[in-house]
């Protein structure tokens, strides 16, 4: 039994999310198109509001205050300093203008500051702009959803938006000012709505372009994430290529798509190093500097040592003994990241990274998961639906996109581990939500009907094993 909206592409396993597509443009066709668009925007106001105003509390609101102050900060600067400051140029870390925040472009300062109404405050002109970005994070996430139902059913786009809306992290980010989550979010989604497994040279194109365009924009506002960002693009093209095997093909789009997005961050890098050249008293090689900081190089790594060897433990002290330093550093803060709450219930209260409730889904969790069922699939020990496969491809890519940053982006991972948790929403937890779901109503639904379990024979003497 297949979700509605469901379609295979010949025996490829993959999913088409234009199923009707061929219908005549009957009544009938045009009110799926209606509900669809109906539910995208009863989607995108529920989650406006989650990511607006958590008004469930997954989060505690002093955690708002305190992870808000120092990103935000600048962007709130940047508005208050826009008609005395020149525009595109690097953002203040100061009420001084002669302040520049060098680690980015800054687009979103700029854009910030130049669209201000006249007359208007800048404090309420940031309180205004933090609900369009909860609010564009919403539709955006929403737009996800909908395809997830299109081809998995309701069941599993009802799981990747509860899984939305009870995580913490991203009740966090969406609104900020600094982040743009939609931003970091929109490559993957902008992807998987266009791209198609067998769509012709030129929607293949588009989709590149787009993807190009919007890693160009996010790295114009950070370059934090960067390498989950393109990862989570191609697990837009994984949403449709993958059908339960890696391939020649498969992993010719996915390098594909990978280049497309390091052609947009080398853009941005460009455009930084034009923006220090043509601001007084800075110089692009600052960008090298800094770069070495957030990635192989830490100038604190000294401190973080001392830090773990002072708290101690058994498997600190065994990591510092087999490992040489960085790598224990790394293996022991990438333990803790994996004991991250990534979904926490209502009423939580979530305070940071030393929170820990009574009832939580950790990063482990989702990962032991999603591994269980990618082991199943790619050993062929369980035939496996085009819903399934669309969303485990999604799953593990963003997993890996998730734990690139980790990896590649060390000397940022060990500084914020009260930030880089994000990674793993984009999309790696709504797209695990999912696929739990629908392998769980599966499960059950065989076992109502008495059928064997999807991976297992059926026995001598029974019909469906007389059949086979």
């Amino acid at each position: 039994m297949r979700p509605t909206g469901l379609s295979s592409s010949g025996d490829t396993g993959s999913v088409d999310l234009e199923a009707d597509r061929g219908a005549p443009a009957s009544s009938a066709a045009r009110r799926l198109t209606g509900k669809r668009l109906l539910a995208w925007a009863l989607l995108s106001v529920v989650l406006a509001i989650s990511f607006g105003g958590d008004p469930l509390r997954v989060t505690d609101p002093g955690y708002h205050r305190g992870f808000d102050a120092v990103s935000e900060g600048l962007v709130r600067m940047a508005i208050d300093q826009a008609p005395d400051r020149p525009a595109f140029g690097p953002m203040p870390t100061s009420t001084a203008l002669d302040s520049h925040y060098i680690a980015q472009f800054g687009l979103q300062g700029d854009l910030a500051g130049l669209t201000r109404p006249g007359g208007l405050g800048g404090a309420e002109w940031a309180d205004f702009l933090r609900w369009v970005l909860a609010a564009s994070a919403g539709a955006v996430f929403a737009a996800a959803a909908v395809a997830v139902g299109v081809v998995a059913g309701r069941l599993a786009a009802g799981a990747a938006v509860v899984a939305l809306v009870l995580s913490p992290w991203l009740l966090a980010f969406a609104p900020n000012l600094y982040w743009a989550t939609v931003l970091l979010i929109a490559p993957c989604v902008a992807v998987g709505l266009i791209y198609r497994r067998d769509g012709s040279r030129r929607r293949t194109l588009t989709a590149a372009a787009v993807m190009a365009l919007l890693v160009l924009v996010k790295c114009l506002c950070g370059y934090e994430f960067v390498t989950t960002v393109v990862l989570g693009g191609v697990a837009g093209v994984a949403f449709h290529e993958f059908a339960g095997r890696v391939d020649r093909r498969l992993l010719g789009r996915l390098a594909a798509f990978t280049v497309v997005g390091i052609v947009g961050f080398g853009v941005a890098l460009m455009l930084h190093s034009y923006q220090l050249s043509h601001t007084p008293g800075l110089d692009p090689s600052m960008i090298e500097g800094r770069s070495s900081d957030r990635t192989f190089n830490p100038e604190n790594i000294d401190f973080h040592l001392q830090e773990m060897r002072d708290k101690g433990g058994r498997l600190s002290d065994l990591l510092l003994q087999v490992f040489p330093d960085p790598v224990a550093l790394a293996l022991n803060k990438w333990k803790a990241y994996a004991m991250t709450t990534l979904v926490a219930p209502p009423g939580a209260g979530f305070s940071g990274v030393d929170w820990h409730g009574t009832v939580q889904l950790p990063l482990i969790v989702f990962m032991l998961f999603v591994l269980y069922r990618a082991d199943r699939v790619l050993r062929r020990r369980k035939p496996t639906s085009p819903a399934e496969n669309a969303l485990l491809g999604t799953a593990l890519i963003g997993l890996a996109g998730g734990w690139s940053w980790l990896v590649l982006g060390f000397g940022h991972a060990i500084n914020h581990a009260h930030l880089d948790a994000i990674v793993f929403y984009l999309p790696f937890v709504p797209a695990t939500a999912a696929l739990a779901a629908i392998v769980l109503a599966e499960t059950l639904r065989r076992r109502s009907a008495g059928e064997p379990a999807a991976d297992q024979a059926p026995a001598a003497g029974d019909p469906a094993h007389a059949r086979a």
